[in-house]
């Protein structure tokens, strides 16, 4: 039987036995084999585990990567760590790349127990990382110096509401300057030791909505106060990169807030969204990057029973709203949206079924395919230096792709062959270990030491393709296509096979007759 914890009865239900101490928590699926009772496999909130003496010992199938991330950071680092909270396993820190050739399991360092949620990485001091278990409960951790301090805000008078997946933001303007939603946005400006309110209830405070007690049981809520339950509540912040203590917060009961002070003062422009649905729980928030006065907002209305897609933009700081949700389809919750680092038409767009791009500031939208599978995409990052974008999804794990191509790619297609853009190469030295582990476990193969350059044809290309790189007065050959090359977007790589000094090369790509040039960049290693 499962439940909290798996149990077996011997005597039709007579006495209970817990089992499976060697399993996570939460078990909501089990298979025994109608041949043989000794195999057993489990289905919980820590993956699948199979027992072959009849739920005595057991096997967790770690081959598979099926974790459920509910938001994604990146730190400062050179290879960068990517950051993230997971349902019910905590929050942790993983390298993109490792020094024996792949990143498992083994590579992860914990940061916080309970539910994981937000975990925000400074990319400024990336020993600093702030990271949430349920109803608000941040931690503070230095990685350097192991320092761990529970940082939760606190008013000496009065009584907070924390969402279950409470928001955290790190300040674009001073990294030590964090902001935390509950239904007061909450301000720090010593990395959480303090605390200060910054605005009112930023929530409709329906009374219904946010009952306990008595009246909870008679609106058939369960009373549980785990934290879950708790509405009425700030779920996504943003403070505009370009304008200090420009901040806009969206909350779970479908309101959209913003300052221009720093708090002093709020605007309520949830009214001015044309055909959004009252109470429609307001997904993300973005400020521009690009313009003082754009902002976008996401809504997913799926625990109203309505999974149409939700996302606007407005240019004039929340006066007046646009959808951009042309030709999405109307079953497709959203969470998150982006806007490209380096190229100001470009976003990105998670939703509860895909993850989209568009190129032309929402007017279309294409659905990045390839390898990237069916899955909620609940939070976005895109590295504005090594040009990945950092995915959390629920169901399948972290991502990390690419997407430099995207970054340099222009609203309308080359018509000739063109170079796109670029991602830097790391030089990473010796890499040891052995690729020989079997296929018990699940390994991210690393992607350094490579230079990569993105190149668009128009069409097929039946002439070969050729390129290097000049370093001084060495030219290192990068590898190309043999053969024929389809039509769309083709990917030139440079393996670094010695150290080269930080910088900016120029490179030189022959396509048939034609010759281009652009350049690569290759960075120095750092961290801790």
């Amino acid at each position: 039987m499962g439940g909290l914890n798996l149990t077996r009865s011997v005597d039709g239900g007579t006495n209970w036995k817990t089992v499976g101490d060697a399993t996570h928590a939460d078990h909501h699926v089990i298979w025994v084999n109608p041949k043989d009772s000794n195999h057993v496999i489990t289905g919980c909130d820590g993956g699948i585990y199979v027992s072959r003496d009849r739920a005595v010992t057991w096997e967790h199938q770690n081959r598979m990567p099926i974790g459920q991330f509910y938001a994604a950071s990146f730190d400062g680092q050179i290879p960068y760590w990517v950051y993230g909270g997971l349902q019910d396993n905590g929050s942790w820190a993983l390298p993109t790349q490792a020094m024996n050739g792949a990143v498992g399991a083994w590579d992860a360092v914990s940061l916080n127990g309970g539910d994981g949620f937000y975990s925000e990485a400074d990319t400024v001091e990336p020993e600093w990382v702030y990271s949430e278990s349920q109803g608000g409960a941040v931690t503070r951790l230095n990685r350097k110096t192991g320092e761990r301090r529970l940082i939760r805000p606190r008013i000496s008078d009065e009584t907070l509401r924390f969402n279950w997946n409470t928001p955290i933001h790190i300040s674009p303007h001073d990294n030590k300057t964090i902001f935390v939603g509950s239904n007061r946005l909450m301000k720090s400006v010593d990395r959480g030791t303090t605390w200060t309110p910054i605005s009112g209830d930023l929530t409709t405070a329906n009374p219904i909505k946010i009952a306990t007690g008595e009246l909870s049981k008679v609106l058939s809520i369960n009373p549980e106060a785990t934290g879950a339950e708790n509405h009425c509540t700030i779920v996504t912040i943003n403070e505009s990169p370009l304008v200090k203590g420009m901040i806009a917060a969206g909350t779970d009961d479908g309101l959209v807030q913003l300052t221009t002070d720093g708090g002093k003062s709020w605007t309520d422009v949830t009214a001015n969204i044309p055909g959004l649905p009252a109470n429609t729980w307001c997904s993300r928030v973005v400020l521009s990057k690009w313009s003082k006065t754009r902002m976008y907002a996401a809504f997913d209305g799926h625990r109203n029973d309505d999974f149409r897609s939700y996302a606007y933009v407005s240019d004039d700081l929340g006066k007046t709203w646009r959808s951009i949700a042309n030709g999405l389809p109307s079953h497709d919750c959203i969470y998150v949206i982006r806007e490209g680092e380096h190229n100001p038409n470009l976003l990105l767009m998670g939703s509860e079924m895909s993850l989209r791009f568009s190129n032309d500031l929402g007017k279309s939208w294409s659905r990045l395919r390839g390898s990237f599978p069916t899955v909620a995409v609940h939070d976005i990052r895109i590295h504005p230096v090594m040009k990945d974008a950092v995915i959390a999804t629920h169901g399948r794990s972290i991502w990390t792709i690419d997407i430099a191509a995207l970054e340099g790619m222009p609203v309308a297609l080359p018509t000739e062959p063109a170079v796109l853009g670029s991602s830097p190469g790391v030089f990473l030295g010796f890499v040891g270990g052995s690729p020989l582990d079997g296929n018990a476990n699940y390994e991210s193969r690393n992607t350094q030491p490579n230079a990569r350059v993105y190149l668009y044809l128009p069409s097929d290309l039946t002439e070969s393709i050729s390129w290097s790189v000049k370093v001084g007065e060495q030219e290192l050959a990068g590898s190309a296509p043999v053969g024929v090359t389809k039509k769309g977007v083709t990917m030139l790589s440079l393996r670094l096979a010695r150290p080269v000094a930080p910088g900016k090369y120029p490179a030189t790509i022959k396509v048939g007759t034609k010759t281009l040039t652009t350049e690569v960049q290759i960075l120095e290693r750092k961290g801790f």
